[in-house]
């Protein structure tokens, strides 16, 4: 892994087939509703995948928004 990590992902990335695969696998082990996978200067490239139910999709935005919300503020106390 790099020291210089790109700050954007695409779906999918250039590994579009395999972490759609990933994510269906973790759904599944899980039992879940969905699941979402996000995967930064892997070997090919960096992406993401979403796979479950459009109606349990549309809440991964607010859940996202909290999530960089609480790290923001954990990075935050880690490097004063």
């Amino acid at each position: 892994m790099s020291n210089d990590l790109q700050l954007s992902v695409t779906p999918g990335g250039s590994g579009a087939e395999g972490l759609d695969a990933l994510c269906q696998q973790i759904r599944v082990a899980v039992n879940a509703k969905y699941a979402v996978v996000v995967v930064l200067d892997g070997d090919h490239g960096s992406g993401y995948s979403v796979v479950g139910p459009v109606e349990a999709q549309a809440l991964l935005p607010s859940i996202l928004e909290q999530m960089a919300a609480t790290l923001r503020s954990q990075l935050k106390e880690a490097l004063k």
